[in-house]
């Protein structure tokens, strides 16, 4: 299963490609990336968009969203958090940003708040409900990789001086990962380069 990275112009956030089996692939996060590039990379690759998961609602991670729907065909999953702070452009911060246009994601989606695991093309994704940095924050655990949006970050500590983040409900969303996290486990932050785990790194402390 091969995994490629698109590094946003945004915030320079991250966007995750996953090859699944067959002909499908799933996206973690629609930054700004181009679209048109993405869709003849599908074609050349003569692969289809499966899913989308959006580990939090903040515009650097959603900001492509809109404009993918209007020409891609795919299922959403968020938390219910997620998705109702993306209709709001104050809560995903997009009115207040000069290099992104203002926006607010309302399309369809399945809510992953009741759901631990979600079953895509045969491959089974954990999902880790985190709250912390974003009241809508989750993490998306398969296999021996583990994909942690702004909640666990590579070698810097997660923002939490947002308006609507939380100090104990990120330090309780970090207790809830370690139980997921395994020695040389591959962390796929949402900003900066992947990186491994160790069980002597101070990565996850708060």
């Amino acid at each position: 299963m091969k995994i490629h990275q698109i590094v946003n112009s945004h915030r320079l956030s991250n966007s995750y490609i996953i090859e699944l089996k067959e002909d499908h692939v799933l996206l973690i996060d629609v930054g700004n990336f181009d679209i048109d590039c993405f869709l003849f990379w599908l074609k050349r690759h003569k692969k289809k968009l499966h899913s989308i998961i959006i580990t939090h609602e903040h515009s650097d991670h959603c900001c492509g969203l809109n404009q993918l729907y209007e020409v891609a065909t795919f299922d959403l999953y968020c938390s219910s958090k997620c998705a109702e702070n993306m209709k709001n452009s104050k809560q995903n911060f997009s009115i207040y940003l000069d290099n992104v246009p203002t926006f607010e994601v309302n399309i369809p989606y399945f809510s992953v708040d009741v759901l631990s695991e979600i079953n895509i093309e045969g491959t089974l994704f954990s999902i880790i409900e985190t709250p912390g940095h974003s009241p809508g924050s989750i993490c998306i655990a398969f296999q021996n990789t583990i994909f942690t949006g702004d909640t666990i970050l590579n070698g810097i500590k997660t923002l939490l001086t947002l308006p609507h983040s939380n100090k104990k409900d990120h330090a309780n969303s970090i207790e809830k990962i370690k139980s997921f996290l395994k020695k040389d486990m591959i962390i796929y932050p949402g900003h900066d380069e992947p990186f491994i785990y160790t069980e002597e790194n101070d990565i996850i402390v708060v």
